[in-house]
């Protein structure tokens, strides 16, 4: 008798704590353990980042022939730096100094060669075409052009949200994104992750939602991002629930959760007990 008893206590005891798992909480659900995927498709990537208005480009000009160093030096951007004696003067290598500016209009204004229209180029379509331009003034010029603001925001339930920068990089993914910002908190919603995307050839903004929960996600054309792409974890139902309450409430409201439970846990236990003993008399 008193064996069973204590088997059934266990029994209520693990029926009234179990608790479904959620499904949102985890990558890609949708690989099981021990079984072979067949193959993820991964979009294609898209063409190479245009260059934009209000887009800042960091570019440097070399040249592979030692004796046109001091004419490609009127081609960079590179301020005078006071040498010892304090009349001597050479040129900063502080690439902070290499960016220019695309304006409105999606020109730049480059040294000796003027205004310069780059809007809708890549940065190897400007690379070519500067390196053709400099030809007459340089042997064998060496032309490097990136982007220098190629950078993405990361909002919401993240650990670390902020403004990530992709560098030259083709192919940052949104994991790309989530990792660098620390990933998802525990009351992130992997289901929800927003993507707002600037359209600059029609001055629109484009919305999608992805959901890292599946692999299907490798197909979306919005896996990749691209510059300035606006990244928003939202938080989860839970997370919801509880904004609703102060911290206060949600103590109180724990502290009376707790209570009631083992009030009928316990009551619930005592009424079988009970029972048992009645039915065994």
């Amino acid at each position: 008798m008193k064996y069973k008893c204590l088997s059934l206590l266990l029994t209520v005891v693990c029926f009234c704590s179990c608790k479904s798992i959620p499904t949102d909480i985890s990558f890609f659900n949708n690989i099981e353990k021990g079984k072979d995927m067949p193959a993820i498709p991964v979009h294609e990537y898209m063409e190479e980042p245009k260059i934009f208005p209000n887009n800042i480009l960091r570019i440097t000009v070399s040249s592979a022939n030692v004796l046109d160093s001091e004419v490609r030096e009127q081609f960079n951007l590179m301020p005078l730096v006071a040498l010892t004696p304090a009349s001597a003067t050479t040129s900063s290598t502080d690439m902070r100094f290499q960016n220019y500016l695309v304006d409105k209009n999606g020109e730049i204004t480059y040294p000796v060669l003027g205004k310069i229209k780059v809007e809708g180029m890549t940065s190897f379509e400007l690379q070519e075409l500067l390196t053709g331009k400099l030809t007459q003034y340089i042997t064998h010029p060496v032309v490097n052009v990136s982007f220098s603001n190629n950078k993405i925001k990361v909002l919401g339930e993240v650990r670390s949200p902020g403004i990530y920068v992709m560098g030259d990089e083709k192919r940052y993914s949104i994991l790309d994104a989530i990792a660098n910002a620390g990933d998802i908190t525990l009351s992130g919603d992997k289901k929800t992750i927003k993507l707002l995307r600037k359209n600059p050839e029609k001055e629109e903004m484009e919305a999608t939602v992805l959901d890292l929960t599946s692999t299907d996600v490798f197909a979306s054309p919005y896996f990749y991002l691209q510059q300035n792409d606006i990244v928003i974890v939202e938080p989860n139902e839970t997370r919801k629930k509880d904004s609703k309450f102060g911290m206060q409430d949600n103590y109180r409201l724990s502290v009376i959760s707790t209570i009631m439970g083992s009030i009928s846990l316990v009551t619930t236990t005592v009424i079988t007990i009970i029972s048992l003993s009645n039915n065994n008399k």
